[in-house]
């Protein structure tokens, strides 16, 4: 194993421990603060309670849509279980 990897594991074993937000996430979360998002249509799946909106440097979306399929915590735009259903099946939506 590499320092990298070994730190990587001690780290998140620690968060683990303590309760926190896993090391990867905390990482993760540092990266979209840096990104700017400029576009016309954006579909976020899995957004749930804790949306990407929040964690990023600048958003500038013209239409933003939510699919979960998480109804009794969070009221999203479309209802899909992916391992059920095609989205495009139910919604009218081109694959």
């Amino acid at each position: 194993m590499n320092l990298r990897l070994i730190k990587y594991k001690i780290k998140s074993t620690l968060y683990g421990i303590l309760g926190k937000t896993s090391y990867s996430r905390i990482q993760l979360n540092n990266w979209l603060k840096k990104i700017e998002v400029k576009k016309d249509r954006i579909l976020e799946v899995g957004a749930s309670l804790n949306p990407v909106i929040k964690k990023v440097k600048s958003w500038q979306v013209v239409e933003y849509k939510t699919l979960d399929n998480n109804l009794e915590l969070y009221n999203p735009d479309f209802d899909l279980d992916l391992n059920q259903l095609y989205f495009s099946d139910k919604y009218g939506w081109d694959q």
